[in-house]
């Protein structure tokens, strides 16, 4: 196996949801064996943010493939947009993909899930850069940020009786404040969230916006038990390290049984921007 896959799988959060990383014919596949634990609730289905995951992962590996010149540490995510198509219930599940185009600094990558029926779960468009030595900073930021100011957004008791079965399967990870239409996730540093190189992982930061998103909804959509994510797209604006993460999920449409939403991650230290996107909830 190459060096690069090994240490994939040796990160803190492919080895936590026990992704498997393999190249055959030149082709980069990520397996994922089937687990309790990767379930969204006991008795449910794969969660869509560890769908996700091995969605992005195998496109990020593709890219380390891909610009084998370059540092893969300076290798990182700029956008991607996810659809799930069909639940995945107690099967394994594998990821691949293919680059629609790679230019100098950019890898344009379309990936796929299949169940263990060669059935589609879920179907990813990504483009992954080339970084450098760049200056970063916020622009109009202030209104989102001061929504993750301690009691701007009420808690919901709710979210207390929700937190025990989230922290059993994600440790670290909580509510911290949830109202109508809103909600916000808390994840905290720990190894097993972490990447190959020590950054909060990609996965970890969608697995969260989508439960921010999907828990904001839950008092909009008439029946949130038969709801389901059918769209997350995230623009990735940097990257987390060394300090806990906070999404905040934002309902701002319902059309029938449709639900939009807005999410917004950011550094619960240095309060920058990590990652913004949308997810369209199906009910």
């Amino acid at each position: 196996m190459s060096q690069y896959l090994s240490n994939y799988q040796a990160g803190g959060w492919a080895s936590k949801i026990g992704a498997l990383a393999s190249i055959r014919n030149d082709s980069i596949r990520v397996e994922l064996p089937y687990t309790d634990m990767n379930l969204n609730s006991d008795g449910g289905v794969v969660h869509g943010g560890i769908i996700s995951t091995i969605l992005h992962d195998v496109g990020k590996l593709l890219s380390f493939k891909a610009f084998e010149s370059v540092s893969r540490e300076t290798i990182d995510t700029l956008d991607s947009q996810i659809n799930f198509i069909k639940a995945a219930k107690e099967t394994d599940l594998v990821a691949s993909a293919e680059i629609i185009r790679q230019t100098k600094f950019l890898l344009f990558v379309r990936a796929f899930v299949h169940n263990s029926n060669g059935d589609a779960v879920a179907v990813g468009n990504f483009i992954y850069r080339v970084c450098g030595d760049e200056l970063s900073r916020d622009l109009h930021c202030d209104d989102i940020k001061q929504r993750f100011s301690d009691g701007a957004i009420k808690t919901s008791p709710m979210a207390e009786m929700m937190n025990p079965s989230i922290k059993k399967r994600h440790s670290g990870l909580s509510i911290v404040a949830m109202d109508e239409g809103e909600c916000i996730f808390r994840q905290e540093d720990l190894p097993e969230v972490r990447d190959e190189f020590g950054y909060m992982a990609r996965g970890a930061e969608l697995l969260m916006m989508d439960n921010a998103a999907v828990f904001g909804s839950f008092s909009v959509v008439p029946d949130a038990r038969k709801a389901a994510t059918v769209d997350l797209k995230v623009s990735f604006c940097d990257r987390a390290k060394d300090e806990a993460v906070l999404a905040y999920g934002v309902s701002l449409k319902q059309r029938g049984n449709i639900v939009h939403n807005q999410i917004y991650v950011v550094g619960a230290a240095s309060e920058k921007l990590i990652a913004m996107g949308t997810m369209t909830f199906w009910s």
